[in-house]
């Protein structure tokens, strides 16, 4: 129990420190805790330059009449389907599109699966669990029910209930760099902004109860919500005000604070946040009202859709913001820039990165990294080439250089090459009725679409693609995953793919323009990163 309470301390440090009170930890046990707490905070760093703009799917929260709340509870109700395992016969794995759920980052909910039915009829025995499954943060919920099978028969639905609660309304207070060293209150919260500092906020709450809790987000210049990397880092004053340059309590400081343990949670709180972007502004959110509902839910089989069964019972849609492409010219790639790297995995291998427009077209783009060489005091350093792998977030087209069977990054003070990119500057999207006749594409059946290519389509792996189908609804279908075909048909190329619903409109995203550039450069390699807790 006592390291669980440890645990939990890296997780939050308000509520499990009263519970750690509690449990009378020994004097070794609290500086551990105290430790624990400063290395989970670190000491945060701000970018050395601007980050590129990341833009958060999720957006703020927002204030949602009954009719607005009520069709999205029932999109989120509606996504739930459940496939075998793979592994034990008697497990079902459920998915559910939990991004549906309004304002979700604020819902707290708990499943209770309480009832099977096999497709020859009759019940299946569920297994309890000790207690309900808390609903997944993630914006995918997949999560394991196990039951009792019988011989003949198929497990073909799972009835059960959620509960959960959900914010009424909201207030909120916003911070920009002439607020800083300002207080702000906040239903009896208050918030002090410490700094602004490109992609790094740092504020003091001064908590008006052990348990409450407010929500961060993180403003572009434009107003809009960036990606957060950390959203939630929080550690009391005291070991703020202590940990040193690297986020480590001196050693003689640690006595003081394990003198304090107990009046740890009483103090103000130092919390901060982390964007993919630079921050304009900060945006502390808190729920004013809390209500709760309890409904059915219902699960689905998966249609077993490599054998063609194309009888869907709800659609289930993606979750990507609408596309729009950008029109440029060729001198807006003149400044295309490049930049020396480290990796993140402990490694600290070499990285080259270009950096791409912020643009839904950056997807398409085509990067070959050529004739890179890496040298140290003149001589060549030998090395695995692996590139050149895109990020969406942020746009960014990547080269790293491995060591040969190695496990320490090879010795290099140079780095020089030279990147060709293939940019399509103008991308025009057609729409189709899927009743119309068209040569990009045919219906195999309700659900599949086949594609018909040509060798410059444009192409994507990532979460927006170029071929898309969308309902009667007008929202865009999910793709159904692991059930890509492609080949020859007629004497034409095509991709094949099968969707969550049935199509009634395709879009079909072309280049109409390309661009290629070839940039040379000399870098000297990054400084070695500090292995991360």
């Amino acid at each position: 129990m006592k390291k669980y309470i440890l645990l939990l301390l890296i997780i939050n440090c308000t509520a499990p420190l009263l519970l750690a009170q509690k449990m009378n930890l020994s004097r070794e046990e609290k500086i551990k805790a105290v430790e624990m707490l400063s290395d989970f905070f670190g000491k945060p760093t701000p970018s050395k330059t601007p980050v590129p703009d990341v833009i958060s799917e999720k957006g703020l929260p927002t204030n949602l009449n009954s009719v607005d709340f009520d069709k999205k509870l029932a999109l989120f109700t509606n996504s739930f389907y459940f496939k075998q395992s793979s592994f034990r016969d008697n497990e079902a794995r459920i998915e559910a599109d939990v991004f549906h759920l309004p304002n979700m980052d604020l819902v707290n909910g708990q499943f209770i699966w309480n009832k099977a039915t096999a497709k020859e009829g009759g019940n299946l025995e569920i297994v309890p669990k000790p207690d309900g499954n808390m609903m997944s943060s993630m914006d995918f919920f997949n999560e394991v029910v196990e039951y009792k099978p019988q011989n003949g028969k198929t497990l073909n639905m799972i009835e059960g209930t959620f509960f959960f609660t959900y914010p009424v309304e909201f207030v909120q207070i916003n911070f920009t760099k002439d607020d800083i060293g300002k207080e702000k209150n906040i239903e009896g919260e208050k918030v002090k902004l410490m700094s602004i500092e490109n992609d790094i906020a740092v504020f003091e709450i001064n908590r008006k109860t052990e348990d409450s809790q407010l929500s961060y987000y993180a403003l572009s210049a434009k107003g809009e919500p960036l990606e957060l990397t950390v959203m939630r880092s929080e550690v009391p004053k005291t070991i703020y005000t202590l940990v040193d340059k690297n986020g480590k309590i001196p050693e003689d400081k640690k006595k003081e604070l394990v003198d304090k343990f107990d009046q740890l949670l009483k103090e103000p709180i130092i919390s901060y946040v982390k964007a993919l972007g630079t921050i304009a502004q900060l945006v502390i959110i808190k729920p004013k009202g809390i209500s709760s509902k309890k409904i059915p839910i219902v699960v689905h089989r998966t249609p077993d859709f490599q054998h063609g069964e194309t009888v869907l019972v709800n659609e289930r849609y993606a979750n990507i913001p609408e596309i729009k492409y950008d029109k440029f010219s060729e001198a807006d790639l003149t400044n295309l820039t490049l930049k020396a790297d480290r990796t993140n995995d402990g490694m600290n291998n070499h990285k080259i990165i270009l950096s791409v427009p912020n643009s839904f077209n950056s997807a398409y783009a085509k990067v070959e990294f050529k004739d890179v060489v890496a040298t140290n005091a003149g001589k060549n350093s030998q090395f695995e080439p692996q590139g050149a792998f895109y990020d969406d977030k942020p746009k960014t087209f990547s080269f790293r250089l491995d060591p040969p069977g190695g496990d320490q990054p090879i010795d290099a003070d140079l780095i020089k090459g030279t990147v060709v990119i293939t940019y399509p500057v103008e991308i025009t999207t057609e729409i189709f009725p899927v009743n119309a006749p068209a040569d990009h594409f045919e219906m195999k059946n309700p659900l599949t679409v086949s594609y018909f290519t040509n060798d410059d389509d444009l192409d994507n792996s990532g979460d927006f693609k170029p071929k898309r189908a969308y309902a009667a609804n007008g929202m865009q279908l999910k793709r159904v995953e692991g059930f890509y075909t492609g080949g020859s048909m007629n004497g034409k190329n095509y991709m094949e793919y099968v969707y969550w619903g049935i199509p009634a409109t395709i879009q079909i995203d072309k280049a109409t323009k390309w661009v290629t550039k070839e940039i040379p450069f000399s870098l000297k390699p990054a400084p070695k990163k500090p292995k991360e807790f």
